[in-house]
């Protein structure tokens, strides 16, 4: 999702520079009092939404990552108590195994 974004963005602003290039060209003075700051208006406006866009995508990788994680963690879990069934099963038969080997013997006698 998030390349996706990026991508659609990055084509955006290529088609936007190529049909709007005498306004991406165009430099406009401010005038703060005391200083005069000149700039490409529409630059400043796709590095705004740049910024935008790559906290998205680090946001969406990060929940990603948490995801992943959780994924794990439950997958660890799992196995866990999949292997601990297995030892309840284990000694369940051991047990099992006992009773009949017990109960043999007594039989033989009567």
């Amino acid at each position: 999702m998030r390349n996706i974004l990026l991508f659609f963005y990055l084509i955006v602003n290529i088609f936007l520079y190529i049909l709007n290039i005498e306004l991406f060209n165009s430099v406009v003075d401010i005038d703060f009092g005391f200083f005069v700051l000149s700039f490409i208006p529409l630059v400043m406006l796709q590095m705004i939404g740049l910024i935008f866009v790559l906290a998205f995508y680090y946001l969406d990788k990060n929940k990603e990552t948490k995801k992943k994680i959780e994924i794990e963690r439950l997958y660890d879990k799992n196995t866990i108590q999949q292997k601990e069934l297995e030892i309840v099963n284990l000694k369940l038969e051991n047990k099992a195994i006992e009773n009949t080997i017990v109960e043999i013997p007594s039989e033989e006698k009567i």
